[in-house]
Formats: C-alpha cells, sequence, structure tokens
C-alpha cells in the first residue's frame, strides 16, 4: 500500500473515532480508557492501522504508587460482550525476553521488556516491534514512564493535558496482507 494510502486509512479511522461524538460531548478517544483509580492509571490507547482493534495501556499501582503491573486491554470485535485483560509484572517485565503484548503464537509482534525499580519516580522500557515479518527484522525504542510524587504515571512523552494515542502504523503488501510495523507513534520516533 502506498504511504498516501496508508495515511488516507489512518485519517479515516481517528476521525470516525474523534467524529463519533457529538459537539460538547466527551472525547471518545481516551473515553473508553480513561477511567482511573487509586489502583488503576491509564497511560494511552494504542490504535493501529490494521483493523478496529484497540488497547488501553496502563499501570496497575500499590497504595505507594508503586508499579504492581503493566495493564494491557484489548477491546475487538473478537471479544464480544468484554476486553481481554492481560497484566504482566515487573519480574516478567525484565525477564531477557520481556512479554509479548501483541502477536500470534510463534509470531510476536510487540515486546515490552525492561526494569521497574520500586521507589524510582522514573523507568525507560524497551518495546520491540516486528518490522518485517518475512525477515524477522525488528526496531526497537525507549519507553519512559514517570510521576512526581501525588500524580499519576504516564509516558514521559505525554502532554499533561492530552490523553495520548499511540497509532501503530502497519504495512502490507498484496496477496500477503499485513507484513510488520513501520511505527509506532506517539512512543518511538
Amino acid at each position: 500500500m502506498c504511504s498516501a494510502r496508508r495515511t488516507a486509512v489512518l485519517l479515516f479511522i481517528v476521525a470516525t473515532m474523534l467524529g463519533a461524538a457529538p459537539a460538547g460531548a466527551r472525547d471518545p478517544v481516551g473515553a473508553a480508557c480513561g477511567t482511573a483509580s487509586p489502583e488503576l492509571q491509564p497511560l494511552a490507547k494504542v490504535v493501529n492501522t490494521r483493523d478496529t482493534t484497540y488497547h488501553c495501556l496502563g499501570v496497575s499501582v500499590d497504595a505507594h504508587a508503586e508499579i504492581v503491573a503493566i495493564r494491557f486491554e484489548t477491546h475487538s470485535a473478537a471479544e464480544a460482550g468484554g476486553a481481554r485483560v492481560r497484566s504482566f509484572t515487573p519480574d516478567e517485565i525484565a525477564r531477557t525476553q520481556g512479554v509479548v503484548l501483541d502477536g500470534t503464537p510463534g509470531h510476536d509482534a510487540v515486546i515490552l521488556q525492561g526494569d521497574i525499580v520500586a521507589g524510582q519516580p522514573s523507568t525507560t522500557l524497551h518495546l520491540k516491534f516486528l518490522h518485517n515479518g518475512i525477515t524477522g527484522e525488528f526496531y526497537q525504542c525507549a519507553v519512559t514512564l514517570d510521576h512526581t510524587e501525588g500524580a499519576p504515571w504516564r509516558l514521559g512523552n505525554r502532554r499533561p493535558d492530552a490523553f495520548p494515542v499511540v497509532v501503530v502504523r502497519t504495512w502490507a503488501m498484496p496477496f500477503f496482507g499485513t507484513v510488520g510495523i513501520d511505527t509506532v507513534e506517539g512512543i518511538c520516533p
């Protein structure tokens, strides 16, 4: 698919999502993922250019605001009546292979790895994503999570006044379909 067509598809998806609410209504992009509690702090909504599936990325915290898990909630047509929620502990994320956020068995597409150290106000994790499924080429970038005393955790590159939307731009080949991920906008440069 040519770059102009990919851009048009992405703009259509985002415009459809943003245009779903009447003027003056709450922003539907963040609404599905923006519900916070003392134990759950949302970080971002993740959409892609492949389909209408979206994910809510957040952190589960303890009474001292320490991260006890990264929470990845998947909403898709296949999850009729609900969402699939997976939580990954700091120990699981710290493993050499990290944790698989997205992909199919045997075809890990998005992997998160790194150390979350208790008592630290910031951490940098590594997001590794399958750029080319034919050659097995992965790209990697840093994901910074930080917080200040009394404030929720957030993506380090997030504007303080906006709920971030991360766009996973996929690329495809005729007859093969989706082959890989071009970039993860909002996290990777």
